[in-house]
């Protein structure tokens, strides 16, 4: 706290400055009325003291020419029994306090008394000052976050009109804040307000409740459409009275374009697997015809029926016809199958099954294929399994998608070894073979449609790569799950896990 006395005195000065010092006051002395007006000039001093000799004015002069620059200034007069009267007119002023100087009079006591209640009062002062600073820098600073951000404030009253808005930058939302006060947010969405859309905001203002994550759209004032995300709670008086709604807004107009282009995108490509689908479909069932006939005809030459072949090289040619004609085939079961999952029009015929009676009546169709390869099956199949709810069609295609799987990429002299049993509430269905195996990268898309894993380039096997991809979904349609683990040169186990039926 600085303090200026104005005195030319010298035992007076030295006076005042021990008083000063002793209670932590920092003291500037002048000597005459002119140096002092100068002093006080720039406010630079939080209390001035003007005493009773000066050289060049009377002190109560000095002081009334302070108070006429800056009335808010503190003064304190030192005076002489005299001046009292002209003392207290200038009380009336603004001057703060005086103490009258005589011989004999203990006014040193009582200047040290004055100097620390002034002391404390204006450090009160300062305090509160320095706090409406803070306040107001405070203030000043949550104005420039809120003008200065993509999200803004909002009030509006009862009705939902808006009667405060943190927002004057058009840029930002397409309005300008005089555009916006007095209006509601249905008077501004305008031609863009739909009823069945606004009627938890509606809610929200006509019941005094909080509005939670409400997005509408309106029109800017450069023609384009905005979007709008808004949280509020309602405002209440002490009395419980409804005042309205304060509560942010933010600019959510690139998000809801990029979802909306998303969304788009999804029915688009949705729309195109669909055709891909119908496409694949009726081209599969167009191409069956032919086939089937071929199928026919070659299986009449390879028995003969119409009599003895007149080569024996036509055998040769009837059987491969048949032979590509049943490989054709399957690929067009496979993409049709494929296609109905997809498309979700496969039907299911759920009945109560006996895995391991399916499982084995399986194996023993593909057993002629593994001795004609050199590959040895072996079945591990406990008695008194639990039956599963499920498609026999369906059922039956997965266990011979994952039996043949496993017999094309077992070589000569390997096998093929399948077990079941029962864990928890499901049946676990295993097949291990000891083929080729699949590597890391290839395992993570090996269930998906059309995906061929060829671990050795040298050996170029058939295939749509659909048998996997078809067996899995098919597997999840029953509410199961399918597990593959494998190693290279060392083979390949399908898991299999089914729930087992609860009737």
């Amino acid at each position: 706290m600085r303090v200026l006395y104005i005195e030319a005195k010298p035992s007076d000065c030295d006076a005042f400055r021990q008083a000063a010092d002793a209670i932590g006051l920092i003291v500037d002395i002048l000597h005459s009325g002119h140096a002092g007006l100068e002093a006080c000039a720039d406010g630079h001093y939080d209390i001035v003291a003007i005493g009773c000799h000066l050289v060049d004015m009377p002190g109560l002069d000095v002081a009334r020419q302070i108070l006429n620059r800056n009335p808010e200034q503190p003064l304190f007069l030192v005076i002489t029994k005299d001046q009292q009267l002209q003392a207290v007119e200038l009380l009336v002023l603004g001057v703060i306090s005086f103490v009258i100087h005589e011989e004999g009079h203990p006014w040193l006591g009582m200047l040290e008394g004055y100097l620390v209640n002034l002391r404390t009062r204006f450090a009160k002062r300062s305090d509160h000052l320095e706090a409406m600073k803070a306040l107001s820098k405070s203030e000043q600073r949550l104005r420039d976050f809120a003008e200065s951000g993509s999200d803004w404030l909002w009030e509006t009253d009862t009705r939902g009109a808006f009667v405060w808005e943190s927002l004057p930058a058009e840029s930002r939302s397409g309005s300008i804040v005089s555009d916006v006060l007095g209006k509601t947010r249905e008077e501004l969405a305008g031609d863009l307000f739909v009823a069945e859309e606004w009627s938890d905001y509606r809610r929200a203002i006509a019941e005094h409740t909080a509005i939670v994550d409400f997005e509408y759209s309106y029109a800017g004032t450069d023609g384009g459409i905005r979007t709008a995300m808004i949280n509020g709670k309602p405002m209440f008086d002490e009395a419980g009275n409804f005042l309205g709604h304060l509560g942010a807004a933010s600019n959510v107009t690139a998000r809801k374009r990029a979802e909306d282009e998303l969304n788009k995108a999804l029915v688009d490509a949705e729309q195109a697997n669909r055709a891909k689908s119908e496409f694949l479909a009726t081209m599969s069932h167009e191409f069956r015809t032919p086939l089937n006939a071929i199928l026919g005809f070659s299986e009449m030459l390879r028995a003969q029926y119409m009599g003895p072949l007149g080569a024996k090289n036509y055998e040769e040619y009837a059987n491969d016809i048949h032979h590509s004609g049943e490989h054709l085939l399957a690929l067009i079961n496979d993409i049709l199958d494929i296609s109905a999952i997809e498309a979700g029009k496969r039907s299911m015929s759920p009945e109560d099954i006996n895995v391991g009676d399916l499982v084995s009546d399986c194996v023993h169709n593909i057993e002629k294929l593994a001795r004609d390869k050199g590959v040895e099956v072996l079945l591990h199949i406990p008695e008194g399994l639990p039956v599963v709810q499920a498609d026999k069609r369906s059922l039956i295609q997965i266990c011979y998608n994952i039996l043949s799987n496993a017999l094309k990429f077992t070589n000569e002299g390997g096998s093929v070894q399948i077990t079941a049993g029962q864990q928890g509430k499901e049946i676990l269905l295993q097949v291990e073979d000891s083929g080729i195996g699949i590597s890391a990268s290839d395992l993570a898309n090996i269930t998906q449609p059309f995906s061929q894993v060829n671990s050795d380039p040298h050996n170029v096997r058939e295939g749509t790569g659909l048998g996997l991809s078809i067996a899995k979904s098919l597997i999840e349609a029953h509410g199961g799950r399918l597990d593959i683990i494998s190693d290279i040169g060392k083979g390949t186990t399908v898991s299999v896990s089914l729930p087992v039926s609860s009737t």
